[in-house]
């Protein structure tokens, strides 16, 4: 899988694009590939392949995504790109990727539906053309 397989990663490989001089975005994009790569994305999965092919192609590929997402919060807390900020100093990166691998699920539904992305705010170039 590729970042460009799923929006929110794809986003956020458009923010790494764009601050190259971050060594804590630039480390949690490596990581990121490295956790979604050896995965393949839902598309390439094929429906006539057994169901339990099937599922765990779907569970491997929502494993990868959801790991990926905790480790870009981490690094969004880190390097200020929450909105409101969280804390009100930013925190140590291994840190922070501890604090968002141990919450529970529910804690971080709960925090994501509190909390945005400071680069998941910006309007999508191809939305703009639509307008």
């Amino acid at each position: 899988m590729e970042c460009k397989d799923v929006p929110a990663l794809a986003r956020f490989e458009a923010h790494v694009l764009e601050h190259s001089y971050c060594s804590i975005t630039q480390s949690t994009f490596k990581r990121v590939s490295e956790l979604i790569q050896p995965v393949l994305p839902p598309s390439k999965l094929m429906p006539n392949q057994s169901d339990t092919m099937l599922i765990s192609g779907l569970r491997e590929s929502c494993q990868a995504v959801e790991s990926a997402t905790r480790i870009i919060w981490a690094c969004a807390a880190c390097t200020d790109n929450i909105t409101p900020r969280l804390w009100d100093e930013a925190p140590e990166f291994e840190k922070s990727i501890t604090y968002f691998r141990t919450i529970s699920d529910l804690d971080f539904m709960d925090l994501t539906k509190q909390y945005r992305l400071s680069w998941e705010l910006k309007k999508d170039p191809n939305e703009l053309l639509d307008e």
